[in-house]
């Protein structure tokens, strides 16, 4: 099978899980990036142009696309984002540091420190996926749990009346 070779050469995006029986799980935009790459080829190069254009966007530094790109390849970005995407890619790096420099020097009675932890957290609450107990186990603290479940019950305040 044509898939499956271009996993195996570590062309295209691995499964995000792989069941007991053998089965691989990949995201349900699996194929849209190499597609709109127009050929496997062309693929790590629109991907990093992608990538490159939205962490210059976001103000993100742009030193590791490579580690980005490879990240992707290994289908785990499948179990944290709804889409697999270069963009969201930046976009989940941009909120968790926003999130872990507000929490660095907390400030919850500036209205300022509590809106950007507020949207910040809710932002990511919304392109990442819940996690299953599987990905705990596999890697203890998820993001999900350090930067949205952690701070929404460390800061109730900031999340109530919303």
């Amino acid at each position: 099978m044509e898939v499956r070779r271009l996993i195996d050469e570590n062309r295209i995006q691995h499964p995000t899980y792989v069941l007991a029986d053998g089965t691989s799980m990949f995201p349900p935009d699996y194929f849209i990036l190499p597609d709109h790459a127009g050929s496997i080829d062309a693929l790590p190069a629109y991907f990093r142009d992608r990538y490159l254009l939205a962490a210059q966007s976001l103000g993100l530094p742009a030193d590791d696309a490579e580690e980005t790109w490879k990240g992707y390849l290994s289908g785990q970005f499948g179990v944290c984002l709804w889409s697999v995407t270069p963009e969201g890619m930046a976009k989940k790096t941009q909120l968790i540091g926003q999130i872990e420099s507000a929490l660095s020097a907390p400030g919850p009675h500036d209205l300022r420190w509590r809106a950007t932890l507020r949207s910040s957290v809710d932002a990511l609450d919304d392109l990442s996926r819940p996690f299953t107990d599987y990905d705990r186990r596999r890697w203890g603290e998820v993001s999900r749990d350090r930067c949205i479940t952690a701070v929404r019950q460390n800061h109730p305040d900031v999340f109530a009346n919303r």
